[in-house]
């Protein structure tokens, strides 16, 4: 019912959001500790005592985790196994307070004293309307807290016998039940704006035609890479430009041409290693980025296998599709040229390589270019 329509990247965010309650965490822990403190003190009850020490420990605890999930979250995007985990730690020191909550409260309506009962009220409202702002995002957490909190107060007040706990018993219970109606509200909202600001932001980075990055997702990437990548290593940026493209689509339509488009992205993609990148920067333009590279001729090895990927026929229907490519490349250690240098020096490559009329041509040792044709 919650979670059919969380997708990883979505479960990701909202478990990275549970690291965002500290402030209030350390309010409400330091409430439950003087509220319950007093009780304790007030009923003469080490038991309570006890309860409340544990209480502060487990809110310590999860202050601390927070603190750590806050930091890990700068460092960039979980895996999913480790999201998990994260979430896992926070449900067993959420719903581990919430029993301490609803152990002092309920002892607390056990007692005859009514203003000792309108502090363990106030302590169970104030938690719980905490849970369903904070924690609504995620269900499987915040319904088992709310219910551990809430029912030994609404058993104890029950059990006091008169009408007045009677139905105060009854207000927390449909309480409860509406702050179920609300976390569920809250979560399915949360779903759909999550949800569709990571579908703007995958447009934003993300050719619609191909599925590959744009000139924005290449851009970041560069700039990840070049910030992980050893001080002496190389990347490397594929220039790929279509031959005989445009007869494609003269011949056979625009639609028999965006599907050999959308083929040229699939092999390319089946290609890369892990950590590099394929973008479509044009019509019918792709860029590679090869990253580490140890020397150009890995460059070069590289480009040589695009190619023959690329000029392989495409059967498209009942039609045989076959083109021609030329690839530019460039190589150089990212903090001597930025991607935009990277970028011209292969296009200069590409495209003096074509004035030439074909075969390999390249002004400079770490630019190199080739044009293949199919067969």
């Amino acid at each position: 019912m919650y979670f059919r329509d969380e997708t990883d990247d979505v479960k990701e965010v909202l478990v990275a959001q549970l690291a965002s309650s500290i402030v209030p965490m350390t309010i409400m822990g330091g409430t439950f500790i003087v509220i319950g403190a007093f009780v304790s003190i007030s009923l003469a009850m080490p038991i309570l005592t006890a309860v409340t020490v544990l209480g502060g420990l487990i809110a310590v605890a999860k202050i601390v985790l927070m603190l750590m999930h806050s930091k890990r979250n700068q460092l960039g995007k979980e895996s999913r196994s480790t999201t998990a985990l994260w979430e896992r730690a926070h449900a067993v020191t959420t719903i581990g307070f919430a029993a301490t909550v609803g152990a002092v409260s309920a002892t607390t309506f056990a007692a005859p004293d009514l203003t000792l009962q309108m502090l363990a009220t106030a302590l169970l409202f104030g938690y719980c309307s905490g849970i369903v702002c904070r924690l609504s995002i995620r269900p499987f957490i915040a319904l088992p807290t709310m219910a551990i909190a809430a029912a030994p107060v609404i058993v104890s007040a029950a059990l006091y016998g008169d009408a007045s706990h009677w139905m105060i018993a009854t207000i927390f219970f449909v309480f409860l039940v509406g702050s179920a109606e609300t976390v569920r509200y809250i979560h399915s909202t949360a779903l759909r704006e999550i949800g569709m600001r990571l579908d703007m932001a995958t447009l934003a980075r993300n050719d619609p035609l191909t599925g590959l990055s744009n000139r924005l997702g290449l851009r970041e990437t560069f700039r990840e890479v070049a910030g992980a990548i050893s001080i002496n290593s190389m990347v490397a940026i594929h220039y790929l430009d279509l031959d005989d493209f445009k007869p494609v689509n003269d011949r056979h339509g625009h639609a028999i041409g965006d599907e050999v488009l959308r083929l040229v992205a699939s092999r390319l993609k089946a290609a890369l290693r892990e950590g590099d990148l394929a973008a479509r920067i044009g019509g019918d333009e792709f860029v590679v980025l090869q990253a580490p590279v140890d020397n150009p001729k890995e460059a070069e090895s590289y480009a040589e296998k695009l190619s023959d990927l690329i000029i392989e026929p495409y059967r498209v229907g009942d039609e045989t599709i076959e083109i021609g490519v030329s690839v530019g490349y460039a190589v150089s250690k990212p903090v001597i040229r930025g991607l935009d240098h990277l970028l011209h020096d292969a296009d200069a490559a590409l495209y003096s390589m074509k004035r030439a009329g074909g075969g390999a041509a390249g002004a400079k040792l770490t630019s190199r270019a080739l044009r293949r044709t199919s067969g």
